[in-house]
């Protein structure tokens, strides 16, 4: 299952440059496209007095993304997929892209 995140009220912030994802060394690619996998570190923080923040590791698919640490940034479409495997479960994140923040 996948979730559908409204992230109209959630400040979103590069806490860690995109790196690949891999797994046995190996870079993995999007199943569909064949388009390189990348993970991103963000800091999500939740707008408004009693706001909370969470780092999440946010998958996109094509190009590297071209971020900074400590850029403001919009992931578009985001999703948060909930798993379960051997015991352990988390929630994975994908997003179609993560764009950096408009200046006001």
């Amino acid at each position: 299952m996948k979730l559908k995140i409204d992230v109209t009220n959630v400040a979103f912030m590069v806490t860690g440059a995109p790196e690949a994802k891999e797994y046995d060394g190996k870079q993995q690619t999007d199943k569909d496209t064949g388009a390189l996998k990348w993970v991103t570190q963000l800091l999500a923080l939740e707008q408004g007095e009693n706001g909370q923040g969470e780092i999440i590791r946010v998958v996109t698919a094509g190009e590297m993304p071209k971020l900074a640490q400590l850029q403001p940034v919009i992931p578009v479409d985001l999703e948060a997929i909930p798993w379960s495997q051997n015991s352990k479960s988390g929630v994975a994140y994908r997003a179609a892209a993560i764009k950096p923040k408009p200046a006001k």
